[in-house]
C-alpha cells in the first residue's frame, strides 16, 4: 500500500474540484467578479442567440443555462460548430437523459469548450483506463453526470491517480473507487498534505486516515477549519477521543450548527442519566434524518430525560435553526 502522501503533479485549473460546496458558501446567483463584462460585449445575434437557441432545443433548462453563464462564460464565445456541439453530442451518447445533461453541464460548462480533438485526447482514453481498471459503466457515468471535467487530465495523470487510489485498498466495484478519483485528481500536492496534516494533528494516525477516506473519501475535501472544529468538538462533548471518529467519517461532511451541536446536546444529557453508555454508535446517532433522532433519542426518554428536548430545542433555536428543517447539499454519503 502506498504512502498517504502521494506526489502527483499540481492540476490544471481546469480539472479542480469545486471545493466551494465544502469550504465556503456558494453563491448561486452572482457571476463571478471580472468574468461578465466581455461577454455583454459579444454580438447577441452572431454569438449569443444560437448558442442560446442550440441549448434550449436540446433541452437546457433555463437556471442550468444562467449557471452555465456565470461560471463560465468563454462557452459563448466557443464555436458552436467546432466545440459544443460535438462535445454535447458525446456527453449526452454517455449520459442518455435531459436531466443528466443538464446535471453535468450544470457542474462541468467547460466541457462544452473542449475540441473534438481534446475530448479524443482527454476523456475517450480516460474512459478506458476505467474501465480497464474495472469501474463499472454506471460509475463512470455517475462521474461524468458530478464531474466531468475530472475526466479532462492528460491520460498519464489520470491513470497515476486511478493507480494511487487502488494501491490505498479501494474496491473499483465500490462508489468510494469512484469519488476518491474524484477527489484526487481535484486537488494539489500541497492542498493534500495540508489535510493530512490536520488530521496527523488532531491525533490520527497514517491508518486512521487511511480508514476514514477508504470509509469516505469526501473527508478531504472539507475546510481544515471544519475539520479541527468537527472533530475536537464531538471528542469535547461526547467524552471519546477525536481518533474514535475515523470510523464514522460521514460525521465530518454534516451541518456543525444545525446537526452536529444539537445532537451532542442531546447525547450529553442522555448520558449523564445513564441511558446511554459512551461508546454508543456515532453513526446511528448522527446519520438517521430529523424525525427518526427525535423519535429515537429525544421522544422516547421524555420521561426519564425531559430535559434532553429542551436541550435540543435550545441548541437549535440559539443557532436559529427550525426543527423539522434538515442537511441539504450534493455530499455522497458512503
Amino acid at each position: 500500500m502506498p504512502p498517504l502522501s502521494v506526489d502527483i503533479s499540481p492540476l490544471t485549473p481546469s480539472a479542480k474540484v469545486e471545493r466551494r460546496n465544502y469550504e465556503e458558501e456558494d453563491d448561486e446567483t452572482g457571476f463571478e467578479e471580472g468574468r461578465l463584462p466581455p461577454l455583454l460585449l459579444a454580438d447577441p445575434e452572431k454569438i449569443l442567440k444560437p448558442k442560446l437557441d442550440f441549448f434550449l432545443g436540446s433541452g437546457i433548462t433555463g437556471p442550468v443555462m444562467v449557471k452555465m453563464l456565470s461560471s463560465y462564460p468563454a462557452l459563448f464565445k466557443s464555436s458552436l460548430t467546432k466545440q459544443v456541439i460535438p462535445s454535447f453530442d458525446f456527453l449526452k451518447s454517455f449520459v442518455r437523459t435531459n436531466e443528466n445533461i443538464n446535471a453535468a453541464l450544470r457542474r462541468s460548462a467547460q466541457v462544452l469548450h473542449a475540441t473534438d480533438a481534446r475530448l479524443q485526447g482527454t476523456l475517450v482514453p480516460n474512459i478506458s483506463i476505467l474501465r480497464n481498471h474495472g469501474i463499472p459503466e454506471s460509475r463512470i457515468i455517475w462521474l461524468i453526470i458530478t464531474q466531468a471535467r475530472t475526466l479532462m487530465l492528460m491520460p498519464d495523470q489520470f491513470s497515476k491517480v486511478v493507480k494511487t487510489v487502488e494501491g490505498f485498498g479501494f474496491d473499483p466495484l465500490s462508489s468510494a473507487f469512484i469519488i476518491a478519483v474524484r477527489v484526487k485528481t481535484g486537488m494539489s500536492r500541497s492542498t493534500w498534505e495540508r489535510k493530512l496534516e490536520v488530521y496527523r494533528r488532531v491525533g490520527w494516525s497514517e491508518d486512521e486516515i487511511l480508514t476514514a477516506f477508504k470509509k469516505q473519501p469526501m473527508c478531504m475535501m472539507i475546510s481544515e477549519k471544519k475539520i479541527k472544529r468537527t472533530l475536537e468538538f464531538v471528542a469535547k462533548e461526547l467524552g471519546t477521543k477525536t481518533s474514535d471518529i475515523c470510523q464514522c467519517p460521514n460525521v465530518l461532511l454534516l451541518s456543525f450548527e444545525r446537526r452536529i451541536v444539537p445532537r451532542c446536546a442531546v447525547m450529553q444529557v442522555l448520558i449523564s442519566r445513564n441511558l446511554f453508555r459512551k461508546d454508543f454508535s456515532l453513526n446511528s446517532v448522527m446519520l438517521c434524518n430529523e424525525l427518526d433522532f427525535l423519535r429515537k433519542f429525544v421522544t422516547k426518554y421524555q420521561e426519564e430525560a425531559p430535559e434532553a428536548l429542551m436541550a435540543y430545542q435550545g441548541r437549535r433555536a440559539l443557532l436559529g435553526s427550525d426543527i423539522g428543517s434538515e442537511d441539504c447539499g450534493e455530499t455522497v454519503m458512503l
